[in-house]
Formats: C-alpha cells, structure tokens, sequence
C-alpha cells in the first residue's frame, strides 16, 4: 500500500529475493481529496484489503488477487474516518481506525460488493461489531485505533499515547461473540507524547509492539 495519490496498491513479484519486480498497480476507484494515499493493508485467501486515511471516496477497499499480475476491484465501504490498520480473519476484516466509539470496526467480507458498517456505528454505550475504548474509570477516551492483530477469539488493539493515568494504549478484547465485544485486561504503555503502537504481533504468550517512540 504505497504512499501514491494513484496506484496505490502495488504487487512486487519477489520469487528472485535478489530482483523483486512491480508485476502491478491498481488505484482505488473514486479516491480523491488530501489523503488518497494507501494508508493499510492486509491479505486473506486471493483477496487484498487496502484502507486510506479519511478522504474523498471510501477508506475500505477489497481486490480479489487470485491472478497477483491482474488485481480485479470487487467493492469498497465508506468508513468516513482513517483506517490505520487492518486484520483478516474469516468473513471478517478487522479495522482499527479514529473513529472516537470505534478504534475497532469489524466489518463483514462475504459480499464484498455489498459492504456494511456495524449496527449502531456511532453508538457509544454499544460494542455490537465494534469496540469503544473508555478508561478504567468509566470517562470517555477518545485516541485513535492504531494497530490490531487477531488471533482465535481475541483482538489485540493499539493506539495513541494516552493523557490520562485511567486511560489505557493497549486492549486485549474477547471477540468470540461480535454482538457483544468485551474487554479481558489493557495496559497503559507509557510512550512519550504523540506517539503510537504502530503495528503488534503475538506469539504464544507474548505480544510484541512496534511504536513510533
């Protein structure tokens, strides 16, 4: 997902490590504005997921990729905020974005000509396909979703540096049951301002961070 106001998604051929070769590029169809650029990506079973920050045009792309030399663009949703990062698992894309009441947005992929945002989408006091961060104390925490990785029922979801000792940067949330998200434990990482948890990855009993600190 390249940083291009066209083409931004880009297919490298790297059967010879020591010459990688662009076989492809594909823009996202209606994408214009100050953002149009490949923000996030994921693959999944011959499909790539492409998100953008908010823009003119849909934030959420899908291609199918079974021929990787001939992306063929099969739909896209309008997320109206950043998609900074996607996670793919079944019928299901994960997308941690800046939306205040759903850092984590699962979206359904069965059809994806006919994409749909989560029941409820702005409702803050409802986790139904979508997960609202608030702090430890019950008070609102807005902070953008970062990063998200998923793995059986669980999401691991990163985000901004918080401000507040009650707020918290990093969740690990059960997802066993999308209508009714629930958070199993978080942390308060302590990076320094403006910063980020950027990418993670988990391993056994382990989760490892990238940040921007």
């Amino acid at each position: 997902a390249q940083h291009s106001a066209t083409n931004q998604l880009v297919v490298i051929d790297i059967n010879n490590p020591n010459a990688p070769t662009v076989v492809a590029l594909a823009p996202l169809p209606g994408v214009a504005g100050v953002n149009p650029e490949g923000q996030s990506i994921a693959y999944n079973d011959n499909r790539v997921y492409v998100g953008t920050n908010r823009t003119i045009g849909h934030e959420f792309h899908v291609f199918d990729v079974s021929d990787p030399t001939i992306p063929l663009f099969l739909g896209s949703l309008e997320i109206n905020h950043n998609v900074n990062d996607i996670a793919v698992a079944d019928t299901t894309a994960y997308l941690a974005t800046t939306a205040d009441y759903a850092e984590l947005t699962m979206i359904d992929i069965t059809n994806p000509s006919s994409l749909s945002l989560p029941p409820l989408y702005t409702e803050p006091l409802t986790n139904n396909k979508k997960y609202n961060a608030i702090a430890t104390d019950g008070s609102a925490s807005t902070e953008d979703g970062w990063s998200i990785y998923v793995l059986g029922n669980y999401a691991y979801l990163g985000r901004t540096r918080v401000n507040l000792v009650a707020e918290r940067d990093f969740y690990i949330l059960d997802i066993g049951m999308p209508d009714t998200i629930t958070e199993i434990g978080s942390l308060r990482v302590g990076f320094g301002s403006n910063k980020q948890i950027s990418s993670i990855s988990v391993q056994y009993h382990k989760a490892f961070l990238g940040t921007t600190d």
